[in-house]
Parts: structure tokens; C-alpha cells; sequence
């Protein structure tokens, strides 16, 4: 399959208030974001051109009382021995309430909007760690060949999400220049998991620029 013809999505997971607000739950170990708006900026239009869809993933985490989901194990050799999400990574947050649907902190942060095209792009909400569970993720995905997967937090939703992705069977890429994270020594330690367990490292530049060279 030609480059110019693999069909490619990027999910870019919970940029909302009550994760990157100095004034939200997290006040000063709060995400910072702004590297990831500016190039998103600069990619998103040509990630679009290329057919690639985008989808934009916001956490409910009004409920505290949820139980972990665990993924069952595809059958095939790729998949043995491949560790699973944990039980932590298989749950949700539940120490209090937060991105409560109606409340500022549930909202996208205004620079959001700037970058999200309302004709072209998804959204869709998600209640546990992983995009996938109890979400329309895989339908929205269908004949999908990549996962692109960008936003906060890198040792939390990022790899939750990254590791339920490929033992969906899709190929994984992580953009290391659009994540966000509250601690850089478990940002660091889960950049190295992925990589050696489900997904390429890459940034948000060389995934469009490879579609560059095959045209």
C-alpha cells in the first residue's frame, strides 16, 4: 500500500480546563499545552488534505464509581505476550470529580477552537483512561490503518489509550511534540514503554511529511 493511500486517524486526547487550568484541580502541576496548540496548528490542515480524520477526545470523570474494564486478548502471534493494560490503566479517574459536563473545566481551552474544524473533525467523550472503552472509538475507526495518537497525559490517557489501539490491530504513532504531562520522569518512563511494546515514536511533522515524499 502506497503512502498516499493508508488511511489515518489522530486522536488528540483531553485538552480541557480542569487538566491545563493554573485554576483547576491541578493548579500548579497543571499540563502545559502550548507547544502542542502551535503545532498542531501548523500540521492539522495537511493532516486533514491528506484524508487523515481527526478526532478530538474529552473525559467525563463525574463518576467516581466506575470499575475497571479489561480488554480481552486478540487472538494472533503479534498480540503473546504483549503486557495488557493494568488494572489502574484499565479504570478511570476517581479521587473526585472532574470535566463534569456543563462546568468550565468539561470545556476544551479556548485555543481549541482556533484548530478544531467543526465540518471536518469528531468528537467524542470518553468516561475511562482508554478513548476505546465504552466509546464509539472503533466504529468511528472502520478501515482505519493508523492510529496517531497526541495530547495529555503521556503515562495516563495517552498510554491507555495507545495500548488498547493496538491490540485493536491498528499500527500506533505517538507525537512526542504534541503531549502533555504533569510529572517528566513518568512522561519519560511511558514514552519508553510504548515504544518497546505498541507504538513508533514520532512528531507531528514527520507524519505528514511522509505523505510528502510519496506524492
Amino acid at each position: 500500500m502506497e503512502l498516499s493511500q493508508i488511511r489515518k486517524a489522530l486522536l488528540i486526547v483531553d485538552l480541557q480546563q480542569d487538566f491545563i487550568s493554573p485554576n483547576g484541580p491541578f493548579k500548579h502541576t497543571h499540563a502545559k499545552v502550548d507547544h502542542i496548540i502551535s503545532n498542531l496548528r501548523d500540521v492539522l490542515p495537511q493532516f486533514r488534505e491528506e484524508n487523515g480524520t481527526v478526532i478530538w477526545i474529552k473525559s467525563d470523570y463525574s463518576n467516581s464509581e466506575l470499575e475497571a474494564k479489561y480488554l480481552i486478548r486478540p487472538e494472533g502471534k503479534q498480540f503473546e505476550d504483549v503486557p495488557l493494560n493494568n488494572t489502574y490503566l484499565s479504570g478511570t479517574h476517581t479521587t473526585f470529580p472532574m470535566c463534569i459536563p456543563g462546568k468550565d473545566g468539561d470545556k476544551f481551552i479556548d485555543d481549541v477552537y482556533s484548530i478544531l474544524n467543526n465540518e471536518q473533525d469528531q468528537i467524542i467523550c470518553k468516561r475511562y483512561y482508554s478513548a476505546f472503552t465504552d466509546t464509539i472509538l472503533v466504529n468511528i475507526l472502520k478501515d482505519i490503518h493508523e492510529v496517531h495518537i497526541c495530547g495529555l497525559s503521556t503515562n495516563c490517557c495517552v498510554q491507555a489509550t495507545a495500548t488498547d489501539a493496538f491490540f485493536h490491530g491498528y499500527k500506533v504513532f505517538i507525537w512526542i511534540d504534541c503531549l502533555g504531562y504533569r510529572n517528566k520522569k513518568r512522561h519519560n518512563e511511558a514514552l519508553d514503554y510504548m515504544e518497546r511494546w505498541y507504538a513508533t515514536l514520532t512528531t507531528s511533522r514527520k507524519s505528514v511529511w511522509k505523505s510528502e515524499i510519496a506524492n
